[in-house]
């Protein structure tokens, strides 16, 4: 549909023919809802932030998680923080070879 006339209450809005930015704003506004397919209002929809998300990574053993990070201008330790945590207090039987080892 064309617009055939439109007007506006400001100075460059007055007559048939206004050219004002009130008016442009109205007309890409519309377009905008056209194209976009904006007729029902957010409301009308179901809610959407507590969708599940789906899972991207798979279980694994905790001694194959890297847990270094790099830091700007920080060299990586000799021994991670969780292998001193876990030279103290190990719970984990089916883990202790592997660790001793590690250590």
């Amino acid at each position: 549909a064309d617009i055939l006339q439109s007007t506006c209450q400001c100075v460059a809005g007055k007559g048939e023919r206004a050219a004002c930015k009130h008016v442009a704003a109205l007309c890409f506004g519309l377009l905008d809802y056209d194209e976009n397919k904006l007729y029902e209002a957010c409301t009308e929809r179901l809610q959407q932030w507590h969708q599940p998300t789906r899972k991207s990574s798979k279980p694994m053993n905790i001694l194959d998680i890297n847990f270094t990070s790099l830091r700007h201008n920080k060299e990586e330790e000799d021994k991670p923080k969780y292998l001193k945590f876990l030279e103290s207090d190990i719970h984990i039987p089916e883990a202790t070879t592997t660790l001793r080892q590690l250590l």
